[in-house]
């Protein structure tokens, strides 16, 4: 999850990888030796909903010029589907390419719907969607059309139409409490460690080693308690 958007980028290169592809595909391979302690670890939890988030990271191909989507859902508090992709086409401003990654967050979040409803897992309400951009987040909820936005695409307004109908809630989120940060774009080690954590990954063996606690603790306090009943009692049960 957390290389993502590593593994998008040079997935563009396996047909002609240069020596520089190469180098950066061990840097990944030496990134997952160093962090192989790292897991998703899924929770219970009583809230049935699922929670989106969506960001861009605006022009940033090099090549194309064409910006990077990111999302991520959560449910029940754990994610369990994300995306890094390139955006199809070039986007003028970083409004326009939030609210295309937006759109296709959208577009996601009702496949997940109609999938869980099959599955007859029911979310309570709309799906809230996150962005951090305000241009966004304006679009998506205003209907008017604007000089620097009416080209937009037609198919890019469905999370405007379904947000108004209210299968989708559009909101605003700081860029550091936004997980989708890390799928568009290489990020500062403090940035990383932080949004390793909001995407839900811990170290596993620090998990192991609390389980084992746990378990011992719990096997010594049912012990105690044989052994307390066994002597009120005069024998073992």
């Amino acid at each position: 999850m957390d290389i993502a958007f590593q593994v998008g980028k040079l997935a563009r290169f396996m047909a002609n990888p240069s020596e520089d592809h190469v180098a950066a595909a061990k840097r990944v391979l030496r990134y997952l030796a160093g962090t192989r302690e790292l897991g998703l670890r899924f929770r219970h939890s009583d809230l049935a909903q699922l929670v989106g988030y969506s960001d861009s990271d605006h022009g940033s191909d090099p090549t194309t010029r064409r910006s990077v989507t990111g999302y991520v859902f959560y449910l029940y508090g754990n994610p369990v589907t994300w995306r890094s992709k390139l955006q199809d086409t070039v986007s003028i401003s970083s409004t326009e390419a939030e609210y295309i990654a937006l759109s296709e967050a959208t577009r996601e979040a009702i496949w997940a719907v109609q999938l869980l409803d099959e599955l007859r897992l029911r979310v309570k309400g709309p799906v809230d969607m996150y962005t951090d951009n305000t241009g966004a987040e304006a679009l998506a909820r205003n209907p008017q059309s604007h000089q620097r936005t009416k080209h937009i695409s037609i198919h890019h307004h469905l999370v405007r139409d379904k947000n108004n109908d209210g299968t989708v809630k559009v909101q605003r989120v700081h860029t550091d409490e936004n997980p989708a940060d890390l799928l568009t774009k290489n990020v500062t080690f403090a940035r990383l460690t932080s949004g390793r954590k909001q995407l839900g990954l811990s170290s596993m063996a620090l998990v192991a080693e609390f389980d084992c606690f746990w378990a011992t603790l719990i096997q010594s306090a049912g012990g105690g308690v044989k052994e307390s009943r066994s002597g009120s009692t005069g024998g073992d049960w």
